[in-house]
């Protein structure tokens, strides 16, 4: 079974949980089309995440339909396939200062979980210079031992019905929602403060 998921968030501990939960009312699923667009956050938050889906899923495929950066990018390095939007691509994940404490204390862990991923490369996504122009885009991804995807046409209806959340990054809000074959359905969203969501469909009140 297939299932479909948009994750526009920012990492920390309440959008943790809630992704967990809402993960979990779908039972055992083997591979996740997965809509991501991230900015800012707190990075052991995103580690978790990212962790979370890589031991969930079989097999992991990770849609950026824009530019995505910040800790949430971890997500993106435990995947399979990375499949990128007209204007979709990697981003600084934190300041440099910073980086270096990231890959020393998740080195082992991130080795466990990133099997597509040399550990030379993944030091590089980390440490992505935030004052330069270093990005990943698809024009980029032959350096990057990933497999790199094209947009299907069930990946197309999916950005086209949530048109309006999947245009950018959220700084401060959080919409998440999740599909599967066989029509189940979930979906939450807490108001961000710079773009505010527009309701897409009624929200689903999931309990944490």
């Amino acid at each position: 079974m297939n299932t479909q998921s948009i994750l526009n968030f920012t990492p920390n501990i309440t959008s943790y949980l809630k992704i967990r939960a809402m993960f979990r009312s779908f039972g055992n699923t083997d591979h996740l089309d997965l809509i991501l667009l991230t900015a800012q956050g707190n990075v052991d938050e995103a580690f978790f995440i990212a962790r979370y889906l890589r031991k969930r899923f079989t097999t992991l495929r990770v849609i950026m339909p824009t530019m995505s950066y910040g800790p949430g990018n971890l997500i993106a390095m435990v995947a399979d396939e990375w499949v990128f939007g007209e204007l979709g691509g990697i981003g600084p994940m934190t300041d440099t200062w910073e980086a270096q404490e990231i890959f020393e204390c998740y080195e082992t862990d991130l080795a466990n979980i990133t099997p597509h991923l040399h550990p030379d490369t993944a030091r590089k996504l980390i440490m992505l210079d935030p004052e330069g122009d270093c990005i990943i885009t698809e024009a980029h991804a032959s350096e990057v031992s990933v497999k790199i995807g094209n947009l299907t046409t069930n990946d197309q209806d999916m950005l086209t019905r949530y048109n309006a959340v999947v245009q950018h990054p959220l700084r401060n809000g959080t919409f998440i929602c999740i599909e599967n074959d066989e029509g189940q359905y979930a979906e939450y969203s807490k108001q961000d403060d710079l773009f505010p969501i527009v309701p897409v469909r009624s929200v689903a009140s999931l309990a944490i």
